[in-house]
């Protein structure tokens, strides 16, 4: 815990202009995030989420594929515009 609120104090000091506040500008475009718990018991099904770009993101449900926009400053998101496949 220490360690985030170094990096985010840090991170509050580098120059506003241009920045991506959004989850990819803090690293989250390398990462590909796996539901493994839902509601404290675990998720038997496979689910994904990532940050591909600025203000995006996309992902695999069980069943579909979806992608979306990404709104709200690091370190929320507001997933909005969602579209999925329907199979």
């Amino acid at each position: 815990m220490l360690r985030l609120a170094f990096l985010l104090g840090v991170v509050s000091l580098l120059p506003e202009c241009g920045r991506d506040e959004t989850l990819t500008g803090y690293g989250a475009s390398d990462t590909t995030w796996a539901l493994t718990e839902l509601h404290g018991a675990p998720f038997g099904a496979s689910a994904t989420l990532r940050f591909p770009e600025e203000g995006r993101i996309e992902g695999q449900a069980p069943c579909n594929t979806f992608t979306g926009q990404q709104s709200q400053p690091y370190p929320w998101f507001r997933a909005e515009q969602v579209a999925s496949t329907r199979r």
